[in-house]
């Protein structure tokens, strides 16, 4: 399955890029399975998405989410501030 995902904050920094297109062969996937791959590709991104939260369709789910194919889903780290 190819899925565009939107990258934000220490994510999109790793990357230079506001999102990426991945293609997970899989008959169905996971928002688990989106982050092994990325772990995969971009091991020093590992820690990093442990912490990551996923949205599908502005929306927060959790990592056992099943993703459909053009859906909006963006990958969200824990960022500071106040």
């Amino acid at each position: 399955m190819k899925l565009k995902i939107k990258l934000f904050a220490g994510l999109r920094e790793h990357v230079n890029k506001d999102s990426i297109s991945i293609d997970i062969n899989k008959p169905s996937v996971r928002v688990k399975d989106v982050k092994a791959f990325m772990s995969e590709k971009y091991p020093e991104m590992k820690q990093l998405l442990k912490k990551t939260r996923a949205a599908v369709d502005s929306e927060f789910v959790d990592d056992n989410a099943l993703l459909d194919k053009g859906r909006e889903i963006a990958l969200i780290p824990p960022v500071a501030g106040g």
